[in-house]
C-alpha cells in the first residue's frame, strides 16, 4: 500500500507548493426571480464577511502559497540549500537517565525567521520530552500503578530531518518513556512522535491538505488511501498488525472515523511517501502505548 500511496500522491502533484485548501466558503448564489433583492444583498454579504473571516482565520494558522490548479501536472522541486544540525544532551538525576535532542537550521537569509523556526523545533522537542503527565493512552492507568508518583526511569528524545525541500522542512520527533522492574528489565515503554512540517518562507506550519492540488478533495482522497489501507491488509480487531514497512504495530479496535485538517505527519524525501502520525488521542486503535 506504501507504494501505492507514494505512486498516487505524486501523480496528485504532491509538489509541496502550499496550494490553497479546497472547501472555503463559496459566493451567493443568485436567488430565485422573486426574492427580495434586499434580503439577498444582506445575505450575500454576511457570506462574504464569514468567508474573508475563515480565509483570514486558516492564514493565521497555516502557511499560504501559491496555487497548483490542476493533479498530473509535471513540477521541479528543488533541495532547499540549507544545513542542519541535532543539538544533543544527556543528564542523570540519581538513576534515571534523559537523553535530548533536537534540530536546528542555519542558511536562510531572513535571520530573524531563521530564529523563530529554530525556537519552534527545540520546543517540540521539548514538550514531547516532558512525561509529567500520562499520555491518554487507552489502560495507562491501570499499567502505571505500582510505578505511581514516579518519574521513569530513562526519558529518550530525538529528532531528525525527514525533508527538506520546495522551501519545506519536515521533522519528526520521536520520545520513549520506560519504567524499570527489580531487575533492571524494562516493564512499562511507552512512545510518541510529534512531527514539524514549516514553510520556510513564513515559520507557520503546512496544513496537510495542501500537500495536493486545488482540483483534489485532499480529505477525501486521504481517507479513501487510509481506508484502503486497512482493507488492504485484512486487518483483525483480535489481532495486532503492523503496516508501514513494519514499524507501527496496533490493534483497530473501532472505525476510523477520517481525518481532518489538524491531522499529524510527516514526509520522507527519500521516497516522496506520506506517514500518518496517530496520537494516543486516536481512539479506534490501540497499539500497547505507542504513537
Amino acid at each position: 500500500m506504501k507504494q501505492k500511496m507514494i505512486a498516487a500522491l505524486l501523480c496528485l502533484c504532491l509538489v509541496f507548493s502550499l496550494s490553497a485548501c479546497s472547501g472555503m466558503p463559496g459566493a451567493a448564489q443568485q436567488g430565485d426571480a422573486g426574492q427580495d433583492a434586499e434580503a439577498q444583498t444582506s445575505g450575500s454579504a454576511v457570506e462574504a464577511d464569514a468567508a474573508a473571516a475563515a480565509a483570514a482565520a486558516r492564514a493565521e494558522k497555516w502557511a499560504v502559497g501559491k496555487p497548483v490548479p490542476l493533479s498530473g501536472q509535471s513540477y521541479v522541486v528543488q533541495n532547499n540549500n540549507l544545513s542542519t544540525r541535532t543539538v544533543q544532551s544527556e543528564t542523570r538525576d540519581g538513576e534515571n537517565t534523559i537523553s535530548f535532542s533536537y534540530v536546528q537550521i542555519s542558511g536562510l537569509k531572513d535571520k530573524d525567521l531563521e530564529k523563530t523556526i529554530n525556537q519552534k523545533l527545540k520546543e517540540q522537542a521539548e514538550e514531547l520530552s516532558d512525561w509529567s503527565e500520562l499520555p491518554p493512552y487507552r489502560g495507562i492507568r491501570q499499567a502505571m500503578q505500582r510505578w505511581e508518583g514516579r518519574q521513569p526511569d530513562s526519558i529518550d528524545t530525538y529528532s531528525y530531518v525527514t525533508a527538506s525541500f520546495g522551501n519545506m522542512l519536515s521533522v519528526l520527533s520521536y520520545s520513549s518513556a520506560a519504567y524499570w522492574d527489580e531487575e533492571g528489565e524494562y516493564s512499562l515503554y511507552m512512545t510518541r512522535n510529534d512531527a514539524c512540517n514549516i514553510d520556510l518562507n513564513s515559520g507557520k506550519e503546512i496544513c496537510i491538505t495542501d500537500l495536493l492540488a486545488d482540483d483534489v478533495d485532499a480529505l477525501a482522497w486521504l481517507n479513501a488511501a487510509v481506508e484502503e489501507a486497512l482493507t488492504a491488509d485484512c486487518y483483525d480487531n483480535e489481532e495486532y498488525y503492523y503496516m508501514g514497512g513494519g514499524e507501527i504495530w496496533f490493534r483497530v479496535v473501532g472505525s476510523f472515523p477520517g481525518l481532518t485538517e489538524d491531522q499529524e505527519y510527516c514526509l520522507n524525501d527519500q521516497d516522496g511517501s506520506l506517514t500518518l502520525i496517530f496520537g494516543p488521542e486516536a481512539r479506534w486503535v490501540r497499539n500497547n502505548f505507542d504513537a
